[in-house]
């Protein structure tokens, strides 16, 4: 009899980060028997001091649960590549097929790669298949020599998060949300200095800068020193704070330029029937449409200052802020997420 054991290596899932959240909102997803393996840094104890025990503990579930599909979750990065690469060897040598999902995409790795600096063909080759969150992600592994099928996927919407949403019940107004990670290269400079001139233009709206990060104190400096009003910093938020901030926004503006994969937090937005302003980086470009709202490669807050103008008087707003409800309801919940990497997980068993 053939089991359905499929083994995943997460980080702790108490972390912050894309791959944490996405397997925290699969978990209840699953039909398949799907176990996770927690692995890297926890309990303030760094990752390499950690692996070891993570590879001997790998192993011993390995043994224990009999799974026919292991899945990895690297970054693109160099220190989760070498860590991730360990774990390929030993799932081959116990002949276990095995799944590789990049999740983030370093572009300074990849351009370290291109360099011959780092080998990840020969790590990666005995790799079953590749999963990946762009099509830009997909051509780069066959530039660097990979046979090995790679398949598209994405991130995911919570379910739950929506039960009580309404899209007839969502408020009217033109307010702002980031919701990201305070960091430069996520774009909140663009978006403050474009918000200061629009709100010369508009001075009802507000904008709400939500979550965590380096930039996060220049970034509270440069709105006081600058005396742009009705800017709030909610600082991390879950739960309810989260259904609040998207609920009560209508746009989401999130002009990064950042090695992003598929941004769980535009999904999100879209879930929510917010109008989208970003740029086309990583994943969003390959489903993005003009009925989404807008995209644009500048990184001048001018040129998204004029933007965020049109689509406040976009007289299709209200179309656009409905097809991304549909839109985001009928691709990215989770619960056809979890439907669909299942799909891929079958297709791999070995008889």
């Amino acid at each position: 009899m053939i089991k359905n054991n499929i083994l995943i290596n997460t980080p702790c899932l108490k972390k912050l980060g894309g791959v944490s959240n996405h397997y925290i909102g699969l978990q209840n997803k699953w039909t398949l028997n799907v176990i996770y393996n927690t692995i890297g840094s926890r309990n303030k104890i760094p990752f390499f001091i950690l692996l070891p025990f993570d590879i001997v503990k790998f192993i011993f579930k390995c043994l224990i649960y009999r799974p026919h599909l292991i899945v990895l979750n690297p970054s693109l990065g160099l220190n989760a590549l070498k860590r991730d690469s360990l774990f390929l060897f030993f799932s081959k040598m116990l002949n276990i097929n095995t799944i590789v999902f990049f999740h983030g995409w370093d572009l300074e790795v990849e351009k370290k790669i291109d360099e011959g600096s780092y080998d990840i063909f020969n790590n990666y080759k005995k790799t079953d298949l590749f999963l990946v969150l762009a099509s830009d992600f997909k051509k780069k592994l066959i530039e660097w020599g990979f046979k090995t099928e790679i398949k598209l996927t994405s991130t995911k919407v919570d379910d739950d998060l929506l039960k009580s949403f309404s899209i007839e019940k969502k408020p009217k107004n033109n307010d702002i949300l980031f919701l990201s990670r305070i960091e430069e290269e996520k774009g909140v400079f663009i978006v403050l200095k474009a918000f200061k001139k629009l709100k010369l233009k508009f001075p009802e709206i507000k904008l709400t800068i939500a979550g965590n990060g380096s930039a996060l104190q220049k970034s509270k400096f440069f709105v006081k020193e600058h005396k742009i009003n009705d800017v709030f910093f909610t600082g991390r938020i879950s739960g309810e704070k989260i259904y609040e901030a998207f609920n009560n926004h209508s746009i989401y503006f999130f002009p990064t330029y950042y090695g992003e994969g598929m941004p769980t937090s535009l999904l999100e937005a879209m879930a929510f029937g917010q109008v989208i302003v970003t740029r086309p980086v990583g994943g969003i470009k390959d489903f993005f449409t003009k009925k989404m709202g807008y995209l644009s490669n500048s990184k001048d807050p001018k040129v998204f200052e004029k933007i965020l103008h049109e689509c406040m008087n976009d007289e299709h707003f209200f179309e656009k802020q409905n097809f991304n409800y549909n839109y985001s309801s009928d691709n990215f919940f989770a619960s056809k997420v979890a439907l669909s990497l299942q799909d891929i997980f079958i297709s791999l068993k070995k008889e």
